[in-house]
């Protein structure tokens, strides 16, 4: 993590410290447990379309793929429009920023 060379090693310091940091150093784990999940509920969901089916997969495999990227896609794009504008604005800090 620190392969870089420092200026503001004390800064550092304290971020390690602080309470939030175990929470950086396991967001992989985080990752995992949002994918495990987000299965978990994309399978759900089909295995009750398939219940209401009697047991057959629905007919229309591209209804289920466009409704999933319905629902995913303005999170996405309100995600991408508040890094590309209002991140710009008001965070981050260092010698590169702007």
């Amino acid at each position: 993590m620190l392969k870089s060379p420092l200026q503001n090693l004390e800064a550092v310091q304290i971020w390690i410290e602080s309470s939030i940091f175990g929470f950086i150093l396991s967001a992989d784990l985080v990752v995992d447990v949002f994918f495990f999940i987000g299965a978990f509920l994309a399978t759900y969901q089909l295995l009750m379309r398939m219940s209401i089916n009697e047991g057959q997969l629905p007919q229309s495999k591209c209804k289920i793929f466009l409704s999933r990227a319905m629902r995913l896609l303005p999170l996405y794009l309100f995600t991408m429009m508040f890094f590309w504008k209002v991140m710009q604005l008001f965070g981050g800090d260092g010698p590169l920023f702007f």
